[in-house]
Order: structure tokens, then C-alpha cells, then sequence
């Protein structure tokens, strides 16, 4: 399960932050895309600004970039994360 404060990409193109937990899921910001949505880990839909639904994205990576990749920036996460699923 996710945290608070922790990276996960979603599908290829999401970075998310998470920001809350939610019984089903969590709350994120995307970070690569300067917007906010929810995603449900029991059916794998992510809900873009609770408007765009989005079925069927996986968490293809959860593992916890080292500080000297996040220091980096989204430019750095995101092919580290891509290369550790």
C-alpha cells in the first residue's frame, strides 16, 4: 500500500506524489503534470481533477528513488523509476 510522501508511477507517464490515503486508494499530485487526482487500487482507475476517468493504469514502479536522483527533479525520477519497477 502507499504512503504519504511517497513516488509512484503510474502507468508510463504519471509521477505521483502521494498526498492522502483513501480506504480504496490515495490522492496524488502528478508531478510531471501539474494536476491532482485519485486513483482506486481495487479496480486500477485513476480519476484526472475528479473529471477524466482512466482505466485500467498500474503502479508499474513503487520503489523509492535514492536522494541524489530526487534532488534531480522530475527529469531525473522518472527515468530511474522507469528502469526500477
Amino acid at each position: 500500500m502507499a504512503k504519504v510522501g511517497e513516488y509512484l508511477l503510474l502507468g508510463d507517464w504519471c509521477l505521483a506524489s502521494v498526498t492522502e490515503l483513501l480506504p480504496t486508494g490515495f490522492k496524488f499530485d502528478c508531478v510531471n503534470g501539474n494536476w491532482v487526482g485519485s486513483y482506486n487500487s481495487e479496480t486500477s482507475e485513476l480519476l484526472v481533477g475528479n473529471v477524466q476517468r482512466q482505466p485500467g493504469v498500474a503502479i508499474t514502479s513503487s520503489r523509492q528513488p535514492p536522494r541524489d536522483v530526487r534532488r534531480g527533479g522530475y527529469n531525473a525520477i522518472m527515468p530511474w523509476m522507469r528502469e526500477n519497477p
